[in-house]
This record gives C-alpha cells, sequence and structure tokens, in this order.
C-alpha cells in the first residue's frame, strides 16, 4: 500500500474501534440495569473468557496472514448447494439468451439503485449495450425508474428487481458476473468457479475487491471512472471477457 492507504486505513481503524467500543458501552448500561452493577462489561468478556472465535470468511479467498489459534474460518458455512434446483421462468430462458452468453450485474440488497447518479447508470447501461454478443441480466430496484426504463431501451439487457443469484452464478452459460463486492456475493461467485467484476462501494468491500484481485479471478472498476464515462468499464469488461481467468 501507499503511504496514503496506510493513513487512510490508520484513521477508519480508530474510527471503527470508537463505534464498537460506543455500542459496547450502551450494551453494558442494559446488562447492567438488568443483572446488576457487578455485571462483567462486554469488553471483559471478550478480552478474557473467549475460547474461539468463528469468523466468516473463507481462507482460501482471503489475504494470507498469521492468525490466532483461538479464530475459526466458517465463511460459506450456511450455504446451501443448488447444483440440484433448476431456474425458474423468466430467468430460465433468459439465461438461454445471447450468442456468447450471458452476463449478471447485481449491487447487492445494500445498494439502492435509486441513489446511484444518473450519468453511473446511464454509462454503465451504455457499456453493456455496446457487448451485442452477449446478454446481460442486471438488478435495479422495482422504483428506479430511471434505469429501469433506460435499460429497457437496449435489446440485450433484461431488467429484474431481483434474481436467484446463487442458481444463476451456477449456470454454464454465465460468463461473468459484475457485484459489489459483498462478501456472501464473492464466496458464491469462488463457489461457482466464475470471474467477478468488482465495484466496490464502502466499507468491507473495498478490501474485498483488493483480495479478489490479488488472487487473481477477477477486477476491480473504480466507482468514480463511471462519473467520468463508460470507456474504463468497456476496457475491464474487453479484458475479461477474452481472457480465462
Amino acid at each position: 500500500m501507499t503511504f496514503f492507504e496506510r493513513a487512510k486505513n490508520l484513521v477508519e481503524t480508530e474510527i471503527i474501534a470508537f463505534g464498537g467500543n460506543e455500542r459496547c458501552e450502551n450494551a453494558n448500561l442494559i446488562f447492567q440495569k438488568y443483572f446488576g452493577t457487578n455485571f462483567p462489561r462486554i469488553q471483559e468478556i471478550m478480552k478474557e473468557k473467549t475460547a474461539l472465535i468463528f469468523s466468516s470468511v473463507n481462507e482460501f479467498i482471503e489475504f494470507p496472514r498469521p492468525i490466532l489459534h483461538k479464530i475459526i474460518y466458517i465463511g460459506g458455512l450456511g450455504m446451501k448447494g443448488s447444483y440440484n434446483e433448476s431456474l425458474s421462468a423468466p430467468f430460465n430462458f433468459e439465461m438461454e439468451k445471447g450468442k456468447k452468453g450471458v452476463i449478471f450485474f447485481s449491487l447487492g440488497s445494500n445498494i439502492d439503485s435509486r441513489h446511484l447518479p444518473l450519468t453511473v447508470k446511464k454509462n454503465f447501461i451504455d457499456a453493456f449495450a455496446t457487448f451485442t454478443d452477449y446478454h446481460f441480466i442486471i438488478k435495479l430496484e422495482s422504483s428506479d425508474n430511471y434505469g429501469i426504463n433506460y435499460a429497457k431501451t437496449k435489446s440485450n439487457i433484461f431488467v429484474t428487481n431481483w434474481a436467484p443469484q446463487n442458481l444463476l452464478l451456477k449456470h454454464s452459460n454465465l460468463k461473468l458476473f459484475i457485484s459489489h463486492a459483498g462478501y456472501n456475493s464473492l464466496l458464491e461467485t469462488a463457489l461457482s468457479g466464475k470471474p467477478i467484476l468488482l465495484m466496490p462501494m464502502m466499507n468491507d468491500q473495498l478490501r474485498n475487491g483488493q483480495a479478489v484481485e490479488r488472487n487473481g479471478w477477477g477486477k476491480v472498476l473504480n466507482k468514480i471512472d463511471l462519473l467520468d464515462g463508460k470507456d474504463k468499464l468497456i476496457q475491464l469488461l474487453t479484458e475479461m471477457l477474452n481472457t480465462d481467468m
């Protein structure tokens, strides 16, 4: 990392630690109210009485790093296998479209597409429309009138407000996933063995994107680039669709 990136990490770490401590103190007041003032503080419980820490992380898609013996990785534990499940309409029909296959775009459940700048939505939809040999399934909020109406003007784009993501990722015609870099999406993509183009928005998504790029099964697009036009997205899509990852 550069000096600026390290300094930014330090500031963010202190802010997160402060916020976490404040939440613990609020919880301490509640516990002590109902169980007495001698009830141990949460910070003490975590420090002195924690035998194991179960972390929702998969070590095979993480940065290599030393960990304590009490940390147990359980990332992906709750993900059900869906290889025997089949897609229902309309997705079973949509997955058969596209001369060279299908690309799925979703920013997850925490990113409301209505709040994206109109320029950003126009640029990524215009970029998708240039890849006429591929069919795009894009997830937008049902109330995102601009995004939905504009996407419908492109013949190779299907718009939905919900999608069976895990089943789409496992489909043989799915060639690429464009995601916000949420960790569950990373786990599903890794288990499906598909390449991923990441557009991190906030929090751990920035780090998740760097881990994927470092390990060679995806690339990262800076969201700010979409304010300047569609060229960077087109460049990355072209590179990824023409390279085995």
